[in-house]
């Protein structure tokens, strides 16, 4: 069972904090940072200190992970603030990073923050394509991570009532998604992802090396792949029809939300390279912790059309 990391209000963080004390965050987020906890606010793990006791990092899942991925062995205390939902790193032990163009993650709890908290209205400037990128990424967690094979009852019983909480409050700017995403990550975390995640972790660096200038992010590709997935392989098997009848799960509205995530010209471009990749995504191993089995026919699934 993964250790829970506690949530601490802005209070307890700034009395509990050990000092000396450094905050950390994306620039998109820099002033609103400042004006909170009434200090200078780095944008870059290259400009550290040598004496940390406590980093405040605040930002999206890249950021966040690489402090994690740095604190593994050092001397400081880690709370992480999450500036946008989608992958819920704050409260995960696992991070994602890239590595000579292949995207990698590690299992440590040792990574993990002391704490996590919030800042009120720090989302509130978020664009509308992040917000949905957000909730798509979360979605993808609670889908892949309620029925993967590794789960249990209990863990499909968490999936259930969360994939519920996200219909009822539907993808729009609404902080509620900062706890359903952290409550998606940490049921992935105890199960699985499958093949979304096998595909977004293999074309990412494909996609950010032949589009540079253009913000092919995690949470974007794995919005796009909901409904290709959901609709190919999960839609009409036997597991999810007596799942969605033990649970009272409203298909129809979880079909709605998923087409509306899709977007007909990002899956265009990400087809080519779910073709060219399809060797090396069904070799992933969360690939091979999907729901159901992917085979190697089962490309022709993706090169469709899914408006």
């Amino acid at each position: 069972m993964t250790k829970n990391t506690p949530f601490w209000s802005l209070e307890e963080v700034k009395s509990r904090a050990t000092k000396p004390l450094v905050v950390l965050s994306t620039k998109s987020v820099k002033g609103i940072v400042e004006s909170t906890f009434d200090t200078s606010v780095l944008d870059s793990l290259e400009s550290l200190p040598d004496v940390l006791g406590t980093l405040i990092v605040v930002g999206g899942g890249a950021l966040i992970d690489e402090a994690k991925l740095k604190n593994i062995g050092s001397d400081f205390e880690l709370i992480a603030i999450p500036s946008l939902w989608g992958s819920g790193a704050e409260v995960s032990p696992i991070a994602v990073f890239e590595e000579n163009g292949i995207k990698d993650y590690l299992f440590d709890e040792e990574m993990l923050p002391i704490a996590y908290s919030s800042i009120p209205g720090i989302a509130q400037s978020l664009p509308e394509h992040l917000v949905r990128y957000g909730c798509g990424d979360a979605l993808s967690h609670a889908l892949e991570g309620t029925l993967s094979p590794l789960g249990d009852n209990a863990t499909r019983i968490t999936g259930a009532a969360l994939l519920t909480d996200m219909l009822d409050i539907g993808v729009k700017l609404d902080e509620r998604w900062f706890e359903f995403s952290a409550d998606a990550c940490l049921l992935q975390s105890q199960t699985s992802v499958g093949v979304i995640h096998g595909i977004a972790h293999t074309i990412e660096p494909m996609l950010k090396n032949d589009f540079p200038h253009v913000d092919w992010g995690h949470a974007r590709i794995c919005s796009n792949l909901l409904w290709p997935v959901f609709s190919q392989f999960i839609l009409e098997s036997e597991k999810w029809n007596t799942f969605t009848s033990e649970f009272d799960i409203n298909v129809s509205e979880l079909s709605t939300t998923f087409k509306f995530l899709f977007n007909d010209d990002d899956y265009d471009a990400m087809r080519g390279y779910i073709i060219e990749a399809w060797p090396q995504i069904l070799r992933h191993p969360l690939t091979r912790t999907n729901s159901s089995l992917i085979r190697r026919s089962h490309l022709e699934k993706f090169t469709g059309d899914f408006s």
